[in-house]
């Protein structure tokens, strides 16, 4: 009826019978009562008289008093479903000689004793108890907040299916419940809780339960009485004791292999805490470790054995007691002296014992695991070890050590646990400097100084290690040295020892080098019984430097076409012009295409190296003519903070690796250029007829300094993106390394000094190239008088394999009197030229350009133009010379 009320009706309250286990529990209670009244005023007085009119071979037939005397009773249950009716009179059957001997021995008539065996034998008092107690738990088990109403429920229950004999069903429920009692510590109800548990043990024969619940028992902590505390010391001492083939009434069997008790904080009966008299220690130096017990006996235990792991186990100990008789068995080496007294005091009261180690390598030691042996001295079956495991504090203690501050260091009067010591290095003197000229340059051999100061350690040897932790494009040289390291001599103290490596880089960037030197000293000597050798002293020391290229690269390219007759001599085309700058994307050489900045033109010769400055200008074509010179203009400006020297410059093709069906441009002009003498880069600077300085030169290039130089490139015959090649560069600093030389031995500084020149590949932009079915040109002499007439003639070609149809128009000028076509148009066969002259009279004197001349073709709507932007121009005198 309970089990089906709304649940609403079942929700809890501040009044506890609003949940319905509070009826099903009170029910259990009075069945319990009515179960306690029966036996004793039933069974209790009665159990042994009736058992003792029962002849001898009924009770050979059958092993229960109770069943033997039911079928010696013959008592049958009426029931409607039997035939009879409820309120019906109920007849028993009469009473076998056996009873009416029970009744004139009990002196209770034949008629009542049936009623009161009846309430002895057939009244199932414990299931009627269990089955209400289990729903009671069933109903508040739905609730979270009463675990402790849940556990003393199931301690109910398990005290019923003792009472009634199932020893295996109550054992498990005392084992849980003694789980939440422990963890909770509520003593007073565990000490029951246990006492059920040992009962259980002995009646199943369990002997690892009865050690381990007679173990708790025996604890101050628990409510037991002292003689409880007493009775169960003899018998634990009685049972540990006893041979393997000896038989203990009321005890179990004796173990089978030795017990193993994992131990924690909350256990009721041994206490450990462990220590190391110092959080960090350096290598080869005493420590003194430390093992506090705390045993809550009624008096002293005395333990045979204590073992102690550590993370590494040439430092485990193996401690044995005095008194022990048998000698200690242990595949592992013995700790000197590790002999001691293992009796704990009683009653809560700290039992210290303290180890010295030497510890001769870096690490972080830790204490993984204490046992505690109790060991009997007949059989080697009969031990218990009690194990705490410490991986886990031993995880805490770390990260807490990482910020450790010395300044907070408790005294030895004060047990503070520390499961993990931390082993160091002694503590270096030496000191690591770095001395260097940055930034380093791309592919060269960069010297770097490592001075080590000695300070107050007396160097015997040691050796340095320099190694690149971020670029694989890094080398490291070391001078002199073939192993992977450099070495080193006896350094005396307040001494300083220069150690030289080269460090090569092909990619820019930082690049992050690391030093790590190793020696011995003279101020540190191992004890002297050990056979560990002396520790070498660490010192380690970062470094970043910045690899940089030694210029920053422009490249201007510009079309060209022959000025005259002379071979080497071309006039650029501006409106064909496209310049680039270099930039560093992701430790690449990228070439980024910007609009032009020069806009006049002039005739330049592949073996002028003028700058090429000017004014404003418009980018008016993306890329260059098929089979047309293109004038390539590098100019590299110096990007360092020190002088740099430019020595060679030259072209190089595309690689036989790297060559593809893409088109590639080829130099016309020389390749190799000798730059040993650099031109002074200042614009108001005269210059003579060949281009050089009336100042002065100077042999190298400063901060912001530039310089240009000129090749002629020839376009691919067909048209896509082509190739330029690479410009191949090579410098030197112009002030090699003063102040990295001062204090160095003569070797090093001839090493300095011998170190090759920088030599680095600075790509070329690929150029697009494009096919032009007409070209156009202008041939027209270089000077002119006012008033007298010149000729000037507009070549035409068809550069195609097919008829073209050409417009040609020529606009006005205000700087000539010029007759000749205007506007026409032409067919023009394959393969020809059309010249077109004209004859034109000059009224203006000074530079003037020739008149607008625009051509397209009709066939593919392209134009080749002679526009205003190209500046065609003439110089016109006022009179003749």
């Amino acid at each position: 009826m309970l089990e089906g009320l709304p649940r609403h009706l079942l929700q809890p309250t501040q009044q506890r019978y609003h949940n319905p286990g509070f009826y099903f529990q009170s029910a259990a209670s009075q069945a319990h009562l009515r179960k306690q009244h029966a036996v004793k005023t039933c069974i209790e007085p009665l159990q042994q008289s009736i058992s003792a009119i029962f002849t001898e071979e009924l009770k050979k037939t059958s092993d229960n008093v109770q069943t033997a005397l039911l079928a010696e009773l013959r008592m049958d249950d009426s029931s409607p479903e039997n035939g009879g009716y409820y309120g019906q009179p109920i007849l028993m059957k009469t009473p076998s000689m056996g009873a009416k001997l029970a009744s004139q021995q009990l002196s209770i008539p034949e008629s009542e004793l049936l009623d009161v065996l009846r309430e002895c034998l057939l009244v199932k008092h414990g299931e009627e108890v269990i089955q209400m107690l289990t729903k009671a738990y069933n109903q508040y088990k739905k609730i979270q907040t009463m675990k402790r109403m849940i556990y003393f429920i199931a301690n109910n229950i398990a005290e019923e299916h003792l009472s009634g004999g199932e020893y295996k069903r109550a054992n498990d429920f005392f084992d849980r419940i003694a789980k939440s009692y422990r963890k909770e510590r509520w003593y007073q109800l565990l000490t029951s809780v246990l006492r059920n548990s040992l009962t259980c043990a002995k009646q199943l024969n369990l002997a690892r339960d009865f050690i381990s619940h007679s173990l708790d028992l025996i604890s101050i902590k628990l409510q037991s009485s002292q003689s409880e505390r007493e009775a169960l010391l003899e018998d634990l001492n009685l049972y540990m004791n006893r041979d393997d083939n000896q038989h203990l009434d009321g005890l179990p069997a004796p173990l089978d292999s030795p017990l193993e008790l994992e131990m924690d904080s909350k256990h009721v009966l041994l206490n450990l805490k462990v220590q190391f008299d110092q959080p960090c220690a350096p290598v080869h130096a005493s420590v003194n470790f430390r093992c506090e017990f705390h045993c809550h006996s009624p008096s002293a235990m005395r333990f045979q054995k204590l073992i102690v792991r550590f993370s590494d186990s040439q430092y485990d100990l193996y401690v044995q007691d005095t008194s022990f008789e048998s000698l200690f068995e242990s595949s592992s080496t013995f700790v000197a002296n590790q002999t001691c007294d293992l009796e704990l005091h009683p009653n809560g009261k700290a039992t210290l014992f303290t180890f010295p180690l030497t510890i001769y390598h870096v690490q972080d030691l830790q204490c993984l695991s204490v046992c505690l042996q109790l060991v009997g001295r007949t059989s080697p079956n009969q031990q218990v070890h009690f194990v705490w495991r410490l991986t886990d504090q031993n995880v805490e203690y770390l990260k807490t050590l990482k910020n450790y501050d010395h300044r907070y260091d408790i005294g030895q009067g004060n047990f503070v646990e520390r499961p993990a010591v931390k082993v160091t290095q002694p503590e270096s003197h030496a000191k690591i400097e770095f001395v260097h000229c940055p930034p380093s340059l791309i592919n060269e051999h960069y010297p770097l100084r490592i001075n080590l100061h000695s300070n107050q350690d007396l160097i015997v040897s040691g050796t340095c290690e320099v190694t690149c932790r971020n670029s694989s494009s890094t080398q490291i040289v070391l001078v002199d040295q073939t192993d992977s390291f450099i070495t080193f001599g006896q350094i005396q103290p307040n001494q300083i020892h220069p150690l030289l490596v080269l460090i090569k880089s092909s990619q820019p960037g930082l690049t992050h080098i690391h030093v790590k030197i190793k020696y011995g000293t003279s101020l540190y000597n191992p004890p002297q019984t050990s056979a560990e050798s002396p520790p070498l002293l660490e010192i380690e020391s970062d470094l970043s430097v910045m690899v940089q290229f030694p210029f920053e690269a422009h490249y201007q390219l510009a079309g060209a076409r022959l000025a005259g007759h002379v071979s080497n001599t071309f006039q650029i085309v501006p409106n064909y012009r496209v310049c680039y700058y270099q930039k560093i994307i992701n430790n690449a050489v990228t070439n980024v295409v910007v609009s032009d900045t020069t806009s006049n033109g002039g005739s330049l010769t592949s073996s002028n190296h003028r700058s090429m400055a000017g004014g404003s200008g418009v980018l008016s074509k993306d890329g260059f003519p098929c089979d047309e010179p293109v004038v390539l203009i590098s100019t590299l400006a110096c990007n360092t903070p020190f002088p740099i020297v430019l020595t060679k410059a030259h072209l190089e093709s595309v690689t036989k690796s790297e060559k593809d069906d893409q088109p590639e441009m080829i130099c016309v002009s020389d390749d190799r250029l000798d730059l040993m003498k650099v031109q002074s880069q200042n614009p108001s600077s005269p210059v003579n007829q060949q281009g050089d300085s009336l100042v002065g030169t100077k042999s190298a290039l400063d901060h912001k300094d530039d310089y240009s130089f000129v090749h002629v490139l020839r376009t691919p015959v067909r048209g896509g993106k082509a190739r330029s090649g690479s410009l191949i560069i090579n410098c030197r600093r112009g002030d090699p390394f003063r102040t990295l030389l001062q204090g160095l031995p003569a070797d090093l500084v001839s090493v300095i000094q011998n170190c090759p020149e920088i030599c680095y590949e600075s790509p070329l932009p690929n150029v697009l190239v494009y096919e032009t079915s007409v070209s156009l040109s202008l041939r027209i002499p270089s000077k002119a008088v006012v008033g007298l007439p010149l000729s000037a003639c507009l070549v035409l070609e068809n550069k195609s394999g097919s008829l073209q149809k050409v417009q040609l128009d020529v606009g006005d000028s205000e700087a000539f009197y010029f007759s000749g076509t205007t506007h026409v148009q032409l067919d023009l066969l394959p393969w020809s030229q059309k010249m077109l002259r004209y004859t034109l009279i000059p009224i203006v004197p000074g530079q003037v350009v020739f008149p607008r001349v625009t051509c397209s073709t009709l066939r593919d709507y392209s134009y080749v133009t002679l526009s205003d932007v190209e500046k065609w121009s003439v110089f016109v005198s006022p009179t003749v010379d």
